[in-house]
């Protein structure tokens, strides 16, 4: 970050920025005293006073008429040197609204700037208030962190965890620091770090160039499902291999569970959901079928799953090949081009009809026929000889008995 385009010492009509109205804001000079979310003003007439109850200090600076910065607690200083510094009692700002713990965060981590030693003691000495703040607020400001490109969201993930506020906000994720990754899998997590899932997790997050919050926040969660299913199981060679099957369903819950604990939208946690379940399940579409592989495509969260499965396989340092990930993408999307193209083609077309499910299976109507007829058009869909449709009706009918 280029700390000299903070240095605005004084107003330029002759600069554009100066000039236009939607860059600034401009607030009432108020008191706060309320460590949950500040409801509780009171409007004071005073900015030397309104000052006191700034955050921080490169927040509590100010502009005079004749376009003077007016700065009581050495902001600009601070802006300089890169500083992210409370103004006054840090203890006393975090208790008047203790979010600003997460605000902390965001702005080192945004500006690339340093937490002082005193704001950063103060935020461990209250971590654990953060929890009377309200799940929405808490949610927002997650989000305002991921919505930049995945090397900075990781910047601020490791900076939560550094002030121990990640054990209390998202204990999933940080759980994932005692979790081993196999080394043939994962060398990027024993490259760049104790080769823990957490690690890997982080290097994922960094092969996202895009600055959009649902994406980072989809491989954020993508592995969280690693701890519960974690296993070292004894070979020959190597002697003991770390493997983690199901993780992708496990995550899928955990990843619920986190979205609907952090209040996200239907729609942010249905994306969330979708990626930790399907991540690793589309490595493997030549082996599904057609009917299935084209529910993936056609699917309205498959881009985002793109994104996840790409930063996911792109930071396994040596084992990623750009050819192999690219025909893997192509042919799901083949698949779903392929499913629609039939849709259309057919949309008036009847392949199963309930009436002959049940005159074959002696079924009455119900949730039963439905299953049945929804396997069998699969199954026929998928087949690449012909079948008879009657036989496929009671072998399917046996089987779902």
């Amino acid at each position: 970050m280029d700390r000299k385009k903070f240095e605005i010492e004084n107003f330029d009509p002759n600069n554009p920025d100066h000039l236009d109205s939607t860059k600034y804001e401009i607030i009432e000079w108020e008191l706060e005293f309320d460590g949950r979310r500040p409801d509780n003003i009171e409007i004071t007439n005073s900015f030397a006073e309104d000052v006191k109850r700034r955050d921080f200090t490169i927040n509590a600076l100010g502009m005079d008429k004749f376009g003077r910065v007016i700065d009581f607690v050495d902001g600009l200083s601070d802006i300089r040197n890169g500083i992210i510094r409370s103004v006054g009692d840090p203890v006393e700002r975090f208790e008047e609204d203790h979010l600003r713990m997460l605000r902390a965060v965001r702005f080192a981590s945004r500006l690339e700037f340093k937490i002082d030693d005193f704001t950063f003691a103060a935020i461990r000495m209250l971590r654990d208030k953060i929890d009377l703040v309200a799940k929405e607020r808490v949610k927002d400001e997650l989000f305002k962190m991921a919505s930049t490109n995945g090397e900075n969201f990781v910047k601020s993930i490791q900076l939560l965890d550094h002030v121990r506020l990640l054990e209390i906000i998202l204990p999933e994720v940080k759980a994932l620091q005692d979790v081993q990754e196999e080394p043939r899998f994962h060398p990027e997590a024993y490259l760049h770090g104790d080769g823990t899932s957490f690690v890997h997790t982080m290097e994922a997050i960094k092969q996202n160039v895009k600055k959009d919050a649902l994406i980072n926040m989809a491989v954020l969660f993508h592995d969280v499902g690693k701890k519960i299913t974690h296993e070292l199981v004894k070979r020959k060679h190597p002697e003991y291999r770390h493997q983690f099957h199901g993780h992708d369903a496990k995550g899928a819950v955990l990843a619920e569970q986190i979205s609907e604990r952090l209040k996200f939208t239907t729609y942010e946690k249905e994306v969330v959901v979708f990626c930790a379940k399907s991540h690793m399940s589309i490595f493997h579409c030549k082996k599904m079928k057609k009917s299935t592989a084209a529910k993936y495509a056609t699917n309205e969260f498959f881009p985002f799953l793109k994104e996840v499965m790409f930063c996911d396989d792109s930071c396994r340092v040596g084992n990623f090949s750009s050819k192999k990930f690219k025909d893997t993408i192509e042919t799901i999307e083949e698949m779903g081009r392929d499913f629609k193209q039939f849709n259309k083609d057919n949309k008036n077309v009847k392949i199963v009809d309930g009436r002959v499910v049940m005159e074959l299976t002696g079924l009455k109507p119900g949730p039963k026929v439905g299953d049945i007829i929804k396997e069998v058009t699969e199954r026929f869909l998928d087949a690449e000889n012909f079948v008879c449709l009657r036989v496929l009706i009671k072998e399917v009918a046996n089987e779902l008995k």
